[in-house]
């Protein structure tokens, strides 16, 4: 049987990036992970919900179930894809660390994932309190905590948000200045309790990232 100490060691053996849209996530977890190919070891967070989406869940002939909400100025919005296809649910983040990373773990790699808890926290649980929040991922969950492994926060601010999501999608970005403001106030917060390693992400080079990322793993 394994002690409580070989089990948090093999937790510790998780890298993740955190942050908004087009703030790098799956560029940096990439080059991380090209970067020793026999050390690190790249997973997808989003693959086992992609593979439901386009597998069986389309097979319902719900995929464009849209529903409707009241936005903070009451302004009637729609939002398409909501749950399987929306933002990933705690329950696919712990499936898929179970059924991939987990394994990988146990192998003795080290795990990048592009997408971690951070994400979850800021974007579906604001207003909640990170100590329940941690407490329910440690009891129900058993899957790392932001002290188990290194888990980084790329930061960007939002014209760097707007160009990057115009240059890629060539339309405008879909999150409004004052929701990026807010998300951003809550993954700074979890940089000050020391939960996230904050890497500056804005108006600099992914090489220029990747070589800070690189530094602090080094320390």
């Amino acid at each position: 049987m394994s002690t409580q100490n070989e089990v948090d060691e093999q937790l510790c053996k998780i890298i993740t990036f955190n942050g908004q849209g087009c703030s790098g996530k799956s560029t940096q977890s990439e080059l991380l992970a090209k970067s020793d190919k026999e050390k690190y070891k790249l997973i997808h967070s989003y693959e086992l919900r992609r593979n439901f989406r386009d597998n069986l869940y389309k097979e319902l002939g719900s995929m464009n179930t849209c529903i409707k909400y009241l936005d903070e100025n009451r302004t009637c919005k729609t939002l398409y894809q909501v749950e399987v296809i929306g933002i990933p649910t705690l329950a696919w983040l712990t499936a898929y660390f179970y059924k991939e990373v987990k394994p990988r773990m146990s192998e003795g790699s080290i795990v990048v994932l592009d997408h971690y808890l951070g994400d979850y926290y800021v974007d579906m649980l604001a207003g909640v309190d990170i100590e329940k929040f941690r407490c329910f991922v440690r009891e129900y969950l058993a899957i790392p905590d932001f002290d188990q492994g290194i888990h980084f926060y790329l930061d960007i601010d939002y014209d760097t948000y707007q160009n990057r999501w115009y240059k890629r999608e060539g339309t405008d970005p879909p999150v409004t200045s004052g929701l990026f403001k807010e998300r951003r106030r809550r993954y700074l917060e979890l940089y000050k309790k020391g939960y996230l390693k904050c890497i500056n992400a804005t108006g600099t080079s992914k090489e220029r990232v990747a070589e800070e990322i690189r530094k602090k793993l080094s320390q």
